[in-house]
């Protein structure tokens, strides 16, 4: 569990600190994957980040089940280790170590993601 002290970044400051452990906050702004890995981009007022968590590093199963159906602008607490990937849509990557789902969100009404990004 993320401690309560825990200092949170901005994305954009996350990034800037390029390496190393880091706590982020923000919403789900895309994701994907499959049912051992996912893909969350998140979003907060300074940017996006795209953030892979893996089935293996979540001990919860009941936990990674609700990971597994979040959907678009569900908020979440994250801490993990930044580094850069060059695939990542802003060539920063947070592998995740801890996640907090703070809230969840309906489902999005439009089925298919349309966005041309």
């Amino acid at each position: 569990m993320i401690n309560e002290k825990t200092k949170y970044l901005s994305i954009k400051e996350a990034m800037k600190k390029g390496k190393g452990k880091v706590a982020v906050r923000g919403w789900i702004y895309r994701e994907r994957g499959s049912n051992k890995m996912k893909f969350i981009v998140l979003r907060d007022v300074s940017d996006i980040i795209q953030c892979v968590v893996k089935k293996e590093d979540i001990k919860d199963e009941e936990l990674w089940e609700r990971i597994d159906k979040l959907q678009i602008e569900a908020s979440l607490e994250i801490e993990g280790t930044i580094k850069e990937d060059k695939r990542a849509p802003t060539g920063y990557e947070i592998s995740v170590e801890e996640i907090v789902i703070v809230g969840e969100s309906n489902e999005f009404p439009i089925n298919k993601d349309l966005n041309e990004e």
